[in-house]
This record gives structure tokens, C-alpha cells and sequence, in this order.
């Protein structure tokens, strides 16, 4: 006689939802439930027997219900492609183009391409009149959104202004 058995779906970090255990038994046929559960900045590849593995199983699959009393089953994720755009802010002359980095990975950003005449460039803000938070070329952690700014800080140059009497006195 075949066993009944429960299969249990773990979210593996998702950020929200839930996908409720199944029961069936033992060498029977089963379509998995749909995955419910949601990670942002992630895309749902499918479920693995473990929680590091590769998927095994695409979202419904059809399965044939293992011996397991419990048959676990991880969700697996995979980032999504985000994108920094550069804004010069108040620059005038020269382009970037965006930059694309994958959900939670660390990357340097792209070399500053704009200037400003009588300016130095000395930085990054999220907040075009914020303080700096990113050097130029510095690390960058991308978070879960699909798409961020950030914008060129600019510093005043300073200049010395010398004097030549050409023989007079100053």
C-alpha cells in the first residue's frame, strides 16, 4: 500500500507570498502547485531539493511523488538586470551611457564622462542635491529596484591670481 506523503514548499527568501504543501501518495503522478511566492528584484527559476541546488523542477511541473514522508522543495531565484542612470547634473558637456548590474551584486561604477566649465567633478549623489556617496569609479551594491539615478556633485575650482608689478610697487 502506498504511503501518503506531503510535499512542502520553502520560499528560500522570498519577500512575500506562500505556496501551500501538497499531499499525495507514494509513485503517483502530481502537478506541482504554482509557485506563490515572491522575492523583489528576483525572478522565479523553479525548485531544487535543496536550498543551494539547481532547479529540478520548472514552475507545475508534473512529478512522480517520491518515497519521502516529506519531500521538501526550495525556491530557486535568479536577479534581475537593473540599471543605474547617470544625470550630469548641471554639466555642460559630455554623456554616460546606463549601467547594468544584477540584483545584490557589487560592481565599480562607470568612469565620470561629464564635465563643467570653472568645476571639478568630486562624486555621486542619489539626490541631485545631496552630499556625496559614491566616488568616482568607487563600489556600487545594487539594491532590488529595476532602475536608480545618481547625479554628478560638482565642486567650484579655486584659482590664484598672481600680480607682476612689471616694475612698479604692489
Amino acid at each position: 500500500e502506498a504511503n501518503l506523503n506531503t510535499i512542502v514548499f520553502f520560499g528560500n527568501g522570498n519577500t512575500d507570498g506562500e505556496t501551500k504543501s501538497q499531499q499525495a501518495y507514494t509513485d503517483s503522478k502530481l502537478k506541482l502547485n504554482a509557485n506563490g511566492y515572491v522575492r523583489e528584484g528576483y525572478v522565479f527559476s523553479g525548485w531544487s531539493e535543496t536550498k543551494n541546488g539547481l532547479v529540478k523542477y520548472v514552475d507545475q511541473s508534473e512529478i512522480t511523488v517520491p518515497t519521502d514522508s516529506v519531500y521538501e522543495l526550495y525556491a530557486v531565484w535568479s536577479p534581475n538586470l537593473n540599471t543605474i542612470t547617470f544625470n550630469g547634473n548641471g554639466s555642460d558637456s559630455g554623456t554616460m551611457d546606463s549601467q547594468s548590474m544584477y540584483t545584490d551584486s557589487t560592481e565599480n561604477l562607470t568612469a565620470n564622462g561629464f564635465s563643467k566649465t570653472g568645476y571639478h567633478f568630486i562624486g555621486w549623489s542619489t539626490k541631485p542635491t545631496g552630499d556625496v556617496e559614491y566616488l568616482d569609479k568607487g563600489s556600487y551594491k545594487m539594491g532590488n529596484g529595476s532602475s536608480y539615478d545618481l547625479y554628478a556633485k560638482w565642486e567650484p575650482n579655486q584659482y590664484t591670481i598672481s600680480y607682476n608689478p612689471n616694475g612698479g610697487q604692489i
